[in-house]
């Protein structure tokens, strides 16, 4: 993300998150983070029967069921608790379905549903009948509203919504 004034850029935001799954596990996880200069990482490696949790400030450990808050998989709508990939805190939440919505993509118009996370995180988050992750929106630092709006949402549709980008 990028906000420029004139020609020059205010503001950049960059972040990468790389994930490795294996029977709908965590395995790994490796996230970095320029936010407009400050750098942060966040990793994780299941070790036995729990998933390291590695930032600049230190470490713990957790369930290796744990899932990240990298949003592509619908499945996290149903957890209690999320690893946030850009802080590494154990982030405890309380997912709603809001139900379903005509929501405007980039490539056009979809059915999505609606679900509203509250407690250490607050965000909306969309998802299709085919469970891929189409829109999210929630509160910036500054009172500002951002959303990311799926621009081309086509995918696998063959594939349950569980085990979708997840590989060995």
């Amino acid at each position: 993300v990028e906000v420029k004034l004139l020609f020059l850029t205010a503001y950049s935001f960059r972040y990468q998150s790389i994930e490795h799954w294996r029977g709908g596990t965590l395995t790994s996880l490796n996230a970095t983070t320029n936010d407009d200069g400050e750098l942060s990482r966040v990793e994780a490696r299941r070790e036995g029967a729990a998933l390291k949790v590695r930032t600049g400030t230190g470490e713990w450990r957790a369930t290796p069921q744990l899932w990240p808050t990298t949003h592509w998989n619908v499945a996290q709508t149903t957890a209690p608790a999320l690893l946030n990939t850009l802080t590494g805190n154990l982030n405890r939440v309380d997912v709603k379905d809001a139900g379903l919505e005509t929501i405007i993509l980039g490539d056009g118009p979809r059915e999505a549903r609606r679900f509203v996370y509250s407690g250490d995180l607050a965000l909306e988050s969309w998802y299709d009948a085919a469970g891929r992750w189409v829109k999210l929106r929630f509160p910036a630092e500054d009172g500002s509203t951002i959303e990311y709006i799926c621009q081309s949402c086509g995918g696998p549709k063959d594939m349950p919504a569980a085990e979708t980008n997840q590989a060995d």
